[in-house]
């Protein structure tokens, strides 16, 4: 019997190793209740685009390695060469985004967005993160027959609906619309996740990835 014990505790270290220890540990929760607050380290190897403004200040891009079109991370500097914002991005292995995080010079979170899919690629929701990590509220994506977007409302982490979200004209869905592009980083009209004004019922959400 306690050979049998000593096996069966054997066979589960060997699980434990060589199944759990190949897992990656994803930025989003599955839950999507959190997402970390810990900022990547700057992989200043990457290819690099800088953005200058006239008054000084700049936005410096920083292309994925595996595919030169997308960002993976975007730094805004003043017009002293000061580091105020991060922005780092994930991706699927289908090249849609994941998550895009905004954190302060001292890599502190301030703000953050995670998308999800369904198997056909077709985004279904945005949750929208707190500096603490935690979910503020999150959008979810409703589709009519055609697979244009009809409504997005805003429901908070509690399961309240803040915003109908209800669209008077049907938005097509079939094109990406978070392709990362060479155009200017704005840091001024380019808030945080967090910035929704109140008036969200009558706004048109950003459709940042699909």
């Amino acid at each position: 019997m306690k050979k049998i014990i000593a096996l069966i505790l054997c066979l589960s270290t060997v699980f434990v190793f060589f199944g759990c220890g190949k897992k990656t540990k994803s930025i989003v929760s599955k839950d999507f209740s959190n997402i970390s607050v810990e900022a990547p380290t700057l992989n200043e190897e990457l290819e690099v685009k800088e953005f200058k403004s006239n008054d000084g200040s700049k936005s410096v891009n920083y292309y994925n390695d595996s595919n030169s079109s997308q960002i993976d991370t975007i730094v805004n500097y003043d017009n002293k060469g000061n580091v105020e914002t991060y922005r780092f991005f994930t991706y699927d292995e289908n090249g849609k985004s994941l998550s895009v995080r905004d954190f302060d010079a001292e890599n502190n979170l301030v703000s953050a967005q995670a998308y999800d899919y369904d198997d056909n690629g077709v985004r279904q929701h945005i949750y929208y993160y707190n500096a603490d990590g935690s979910l503020k509220y999150y959008e979810e994506d409703i589709y009519d027959s055609q697979g244009n977007l009809i409504a997005a409302p805003l429901i908070d982490a509690e399961g309240n609906t803040l915003a109908s979200g209800e669209r008077t004209t049907a938005a097509a869905t079939t094109t990406s619309k978070s392709d990362a592009k060479d155009e200017k980083t704005d840091k001024k009209t380019e808030k945080p996740s967090a910035d929704i004004t109140e008036n969200a019922e009558t706004k048109s959400t950003t459709e940042k990835a699909s």
